[in-house]
C-alpha cells in the first residue's frame, strides 16, 4: 500500500520533531561525590544541560554572524582599508563531553552556566564567545608609528611624565586603527559603569534599543596592556529599560536595566549589548553600518 505524499510528509516531520525533543536533556545532572553536595559545583558554574547546550546553537553562528557582518559593513565603506578578524564560528559546536570520574557519570563541560540559571534567562559564561579585531592595514607602516614605536622603546630610562606622555600618543594612534567589538553575554540583567573622567552621552539609534558614547579623558597607567584607555560605545539590543545617567562633581555612572518579559521562555534571547573600543571619532560611522536587521531577528519579540 502507498502512503500519500502529504501523510509520508507528517510522519517524517513527527518522527524528527520527537528525535529533537528526544535530544534535549534537560537534566541538571548532580555534582560528583566526591563533593559531598550533589548541588555543588565548583567556582558557581555547572555543566549546561542538553536543553541549554542545543538553545546555544541554535543561536551562537547567527549572533557571531551577525557580528562579523556588521564590522565587515563598517570596514567596505569605510575610506580606511581594515582588515576583519571575524568571531570564531565554531566555538560552541564541539560536543566536549568528559567522564569526570569512575562513577559512571559523565558531564557536558563545552558551555558551563550559572549555579542556579535554570531559575532566571539563559546566559553565558566568559567574554570570549563572541569577540573580533578590526585593523587598518597601514597601522604599523606609517611614519607615524614608526616614530611612536622608535621613541616609546627609547624612553625606558625617561622620567614617567615623558614615558606616559608618549604612550597616550602611542594610544591614541592606535585607537584610530583598532576596532575592539564583542558581545559579552546575552540576557544581562544590567549595565554598570562608573567613570571619573569621562563624558557619557545618550544617542540616537535607529534599529537599536539605545545607544550610549563613553569618551574618556584618556588616563594613562604605565603598565597596564588592556584598552580601558579607550573610548567606548555601548549598543543596546532588544529589552532595555531606558539608560540612566547619574552625574556628581568627580563621578559619571551609567546604569542600564533590562526590561524583560517575564512570560517568555527562560531559554530565550530577550536582550545583549554590542561593546565596542575604539576613537570615538569611529563611533557615528560604525552605528551607520551595524547589521540591526540580523542583531534584532536574534530577540525573541
Amino acid at each position: 500500500m502507498k502512503i500519500p505524499i502529504l501523510l509520508c510528509a507528517a510522519l517524517f516531520l513527527c518522527t524528527t520533531g520527537n528525535y529533537l525533543a528526544a535530544q534535549c536533556n534537560d537534566t541538571i545532572y548532580p555534582s560528583p561525590k566526591r563533593f559531598g553536595d550533589p548541588k555543588y559545583w565548583p567556582y558557581g558554574y555547572r555543566p549546561a544541560t542538553g536543553c541549554e547546550l542545543a538553545f546555544f546553537r541554535s543561536f551562537h553562528k547567527n549572533l557571531a554572524e551577525a557580528l562579523g557582518s556588521s564590522l565587515g559593513n563598517f570596514a567596505s565603506n569605510s575610506t580606511q582599508n581594515w582588515d576583519v578578524r571575524k568571531p570564531d564560528m565554531n566555538i560552541g559546536e564541539v560536543d566536549d563531553i568528559r567522564q569526570v570520574d569512575d562513577e559512571g557519570l559523565f558531564y557536558n563541560f563545552s558551555l558551563k552556566v550559572n549555579q542556579g540559571s535554570e531559575k532566571s534567562f539563559f546566559t553565558l559564561i566568559g567574554p570570549d564567545y563572541f569577540e573580533c579585531m578590526l585593523e587598518t592595514t597601514d597601522k604599523d607602516a606609517t611614519p607615524e608609528a614608526a616614530r611612536l614605536v622608535n621613541e616609546t622603546a627609547n624612553a625606558y630610562n625617561k622620567p614617567d611624565s615623558v614615558q606616559e606622555r608618549l604612550q597616550q600618543q602611542l594610544n591614541d594612534y592606535l585607537a584610530k586603527r583598532e576596532i575592539y567589538a564583542g558581545i559579552p553575554n546575552v540576557n544581562i540583567q544590567q549595565d554598570v559603569l562608573k567613570e571619573h573622567r569621562a563624558n557619557i552621552e545618550i544617542v540616537a539609534c535607529k534599529g537599536a534599543a539605545y545607544a550610549v558614547k563613553i569618551i574618556r579623558g584618556k588616563k594613562v597607567v604605565l603598565g597596564e596592556a588592556d584598552k580601558n584607555h579607550n573610548d567606548e560605545l555601548h549598543i543596546y539590543i532588544g529589552k532595555w529599560k531606558t539608560p540612566e545617567i547619574f552625574t556628581t562633581t568627580t563621578v559619571q555612572e551609567l546604569k542600564v536595566r533590562q526590561n524583560f518579559n517575564l512570560s517568555q521562555p527562560k531559554l530565550s534571547i530577550q536582550n545583549f549589548m554590542l561593546v565596542i573600543k575604539c576613537d570615538a571619532s569611529l563611533f557615528d560611522a560604525l552605528l551607520q553600518h551595524i547589521d540591526y536587521d540580523s542583531l534584532n531577528k536574534l530577540i525573541m519579540q
